[in-house]
Order: C-alpha cells, then sequence, then structure tokens
C-alpha cells in the first residue's frame, strides 16, 4: 500500500464536537494526557472523549504461489481488485476481526502466520495492520 488512504470526506475535529454524548453537556478541551493534544472533557459527567484512530486489518491470504484478490463491490474503489481487509470493532481482537472478515467476505478459514507490518495513517485517522494467512479451506 502507498501513501496514506483517501481520507474521510468528512473527519472528526476536535472543535467540531460540542456536547458529550454522555449527558449533553457542553464539552471544553483541554490537555489532560500529552501535551499539546487536548482531549474533549465533559465536567458534568466526568467523560473524556478521545477521537482514536481506527484500526484496520489487511490480510496477504496465499494459496500456495497465489494470492486472493476481491473485487470491490462498494465504493470506494468499486470494481477493482483489492487485498481481503476491514475495520477492527471496539473490543475485537484484531487477528479475530480478519478472520471474520473473511469468512463474511469468501467464505474461508484463515489462520495467522505472522505479522508483516504496521502502519499509521495520522491524516486518515487509521492505523494499518498488515498480516499474512495461509489458507484453511473448509467444506
Amino acid at each position: 500500500m502507498r501513501g496514506s488512504p483517501a481520507a474521510y470526506q468528512w473527519q472528526y475535529d476536535k472543535a467540531d464536537l460540542k456536547y458529550c454524548p454522555r449527558c449533553g453537556a457542553p464539552f471544553t478541551l483541554e490537555d489532560i494526557d500529552i501535551p499539546g493534544q487536548p482531549q474533549l472533557v465533559c465536567h458534568a459527567c466526568k467523560f473524556v472523549f478521545y477521537l482514536d484512530p481506527k484500526l484496520a486489518v489487511l490480510a496477504i491470504v496465499t494459496f500456495g504461489s497465489r494470492i486472493l484478490l476481491l473485487k470491490r463491490a462498494k465504493e470506494p474503489g468499486k470494481g477493482k481488485w483489492a487485498l481481503l481487509a476491514g475495520f477492527v470493532e471496539r473490543g475485537e481482537d484484531p487477528f479475530l476481526a480478519l478472520k471474520r472478515e473473511a469468512q463474511e467476505e469468501t467464505g474461508l478459514e484463515i489462520r495467522v502466520e505472522r505479522v508483516l507490518k504496521v502502519k499509521a495513517f495520522p491524516d486518515a485517522g487509521m492505523v494499518l495492520l498488515r498480516l499474512s494467512f495461509p489458507t484453511v479451506f473448509t467444506e
């Protein structure tokens, strides 16, 4: 993967978020953990709203010397070929997330062979965990 993935059409900016999703009180921006990295703080319910990067996983699924490619059915990139990938849900193990994606998208069961690379895309608010998976066929 070269460069940064396409940025979201609308990115959260901390200044755009005015009210606490828990109680509706106004947020303030305050340096609480890292100087120069203010967080959204609700003093009414003591909630701190972190805009964490989204974790994505990508697999290089192999069949001997061949690599699995999927034809994208939706935008972005509809009709283009892509490696198996998906987003990790909050609290989900990244390895299990990609196994889930493989099952949903292809019906294949895969197992982790090794982690190839971890790369951050700060402008897109995303971290990509690139993994290598040999394929295990299921009947």
